[in-house]
């Protein structure tokens, strides 16, 4: 929720509202993967909400890069606005598709449940996805082996 949300305060809102929203529903027995079942609620939830408070995204766009960069790193604070910027610029079906693979850990199979979206599709989005990724960060990792 955290990467929809851009800050932990509406992540954990947001977050309650999925407990609260999933707890009340009956589990549909036909579903075979109960994780991507519950991924697939928080995802269309959290692209929802997200929807909604597109202005307040505009303007803040704190992003979690604990992946990318340790908490001493002296570079962290750019790397992040670096991988932000790299994330908005490309399409959302791109980025949504790196955030899960990359930030949730999701394979291609449970993406694609998740989205409802084919696996080829999902693999190939993220292909693109990750050259346009590496392509906007690659001045700024030429900067850092430089330093």
């Amino acid at each position: 929720f955290l990467s929809f949300a851009r800050n932990e305060s509406d992540a954990r809102d947001l977050l309650q509202d999925w407990l609260i929203k999933t707890a009340a529903q009956e589990y549909p027995e036909a579903v075979k993967n109960q994780r991507a079942w519950f991924l697939k609620t928080a995802y269309r939830m959290a692209v929802d909400w997200a929807r909604k408070n597109d202005s307040r995204r505009r303007t803040d766009r704190s992003f979690p890069i604990r992946e990318f960069a340790s908490e001493i790193d002296p570079d962290r604070e750019e790397i992040r606005i670096s991988v932000e910027a790299a994330l908005h610029r490309m399409p959302e079906e791109q980025a949504a598709i790196l955030r899960l693979k990359l930030w949730d850990g999701l394979s291609f199979r449970e993406i694609s449940e998740v989205l409802d979206l084919p696996a080829n599709t999902v693999a190939s989005r993220y292909r693109y996805g990750i050259g346009k990724l590496r392509e906007n960060l690659e001045p700024l990792y030429r900067e850092l082996c430089e330093s």
